[in-house]
């Protein structure tokens, strides 16, 4: 794709799924599991000739649990039955938690 000056490119996995987006300042590329999960984010940035990764893990219901930011420092979800959030951990600790009803809506937060 090209507007004016500025060009982008994108690719596509044969499932459908963006693999990686190119403009004149960063290169992106996203890696996906064999259940289809993005496992990992490597983020080029062209200027400075440096990579930033981000890399994504779930659970058995293949809910995303927890992403490490290219910093080390570690975000995980707390959920509970089909996938509803309940609280977030930072490095472990406490962040934020949600008070939901009897029909899973939010209706709070500490």
């Amino acid at each position: 794709r090209k507007s004016g000056d500025d060009a982008e490119s994108f690719a596509y996995d044969r499932n459908g799924r963006l693999v990686e987006a190119t403009n004149a300042e960063a290169r992106l590329q996203w890696f996906y599991d064999r259940a289809g999960n993005l496992v990992r984010e490597h983020q080029h940035y062209l200027d400075h000739g440096h990579t930033a990764v981000w890399q994504h893990g779930y659970d058995e219901l293949n809910q995303r649990i927890a992403s490490v930011r290219p910093d080390g420092h570690v975000t995980q979800w707390l959920t509970y039955g089909s996938g509803h959030v309940h609280g977030l951990l930072v490095d472990g600790q406490d962040i934020l938690g949600f008070e939901r009803d009897d029909l899973h809506r939010e209706i709070g937060r500490e």
